[in-house]
């Protein structure tokens, strides 16, 4: 199993700023992973922040699933999907999308 500390992939540019600005802000973030095998791993990563009415009163949890598999030395496909909850002031605002990748590196 593997742990990670990366960036909110859907978490607005406002959001990150208060949290960049120390703004009265809390965020947590954790992934977690697995190495299916030498070319396949799953993961999941779950995301939350919550700001205080003086910063925005911005509050967001994000939790995505994905994975990734090597076809070739210089051939890798991955995928995902993120289920984002939040809301921004009084209002809510929900955001899920799926994301196919096919990266080929020279």
């Amino acid at each position: 199993i593997r742990w990670w500390c990366a960036n909110f992939s859907s978490i607005t540019n406002s959001s990150k700023s208060g949290i960049a600005n120390d703004e009265d802000t809390t965020a947590i973030y954790a992934k977690a992973g697995y190495d299916v095998d030498d070319k396949a791993n799953i993961y999941i990563a779950y995301a939350t922040i919550d700001q205080d009415k003086n910063s925005g009163d911005n509050d967001y949890s994000e939790v995505v699933l994905g994975g990734s598999y090597k076809y070739t030395k210089k051939m890798k496909l991955s995928a995902y999907y993120s289920m984002l909850e939040g809301k921004n002031g009084a209002k809510g605002n929900d955001n899920n999308q799926f994301r196919f990748e096919a990266k080929y590196s020279f």
